[in-house]
Formats: structure tokens, sequence, C-alpha cells
């Protein structure tokens, strides 16, 4: 057996910066995908912008960083047969 002291360990962590890949889908009242829509995404006051694919897909790479619960506003401009939208929703963030 040793006679040394045990040594107390220590922690230390930064604070890391998280890339999170948002998708959404927009599509008409009959339940068609809407393509080459353009839709922003407002979280913590930063603006992502996107284009929906021929499947009504968008796809946001976010970039927050701390965990929580994150209120975002989705907006899809007007185009030459659709009114705009928006629409409120929580991104959760663990």
């Amino acid at each position: 057996m040793s006679n040394q002291k045990k040594q107390n360990v220590l922690f230390s962590s930064e604070n890391r910066t998280v890339y999170i890949e948002q998708l959404i889908t927009i599509k008409n009242k009959a339940g068609k995908a809407i393509k080459k829509a353009k839709v922003t995404l407002k979280v913590k006051g930063k603006v992502y912008k996107a284009t929906t694919n021929k499947k009504g897909k968008a796809t946001f790479n976010l970039k927050i960083n701390k965990k929580g619960q994150f209120k975002a506003t989705i907006k899809v401009k007007a185009s030459k047969y659709y009114k705009k939208a928006s629409k409120k929703v929580k991104i959760k963030v663990k």
C-alpha cells in the first residue's frame, strides 16, 4: 500500500455550439407537396432561409449555443398560386 494522499478530480466543461438540422414540410389543403416555396425560419432573432424540394421539404441548419426550448416562426412567401403563411413552433435542444 502506498502512503500517497489521494487527489481530488477536477472537471471542466466548455460551452459548445449545437448544430441542428431542422426539417419542415409544406403542403397545400389537398395534402400535395408545394415545391420551390421560399421558406424562412426565425429562431432567437436569427433568420434561416431555405427552398422546398419536389417533396415540399425544406432543411435548415441551425446554430444554437445552449440547451432549452426556443420559440420559432416559420414563414412561407406568397407565390403565384399560394398566399403567404406563417406558423409559430417550438424547437427543443437537449
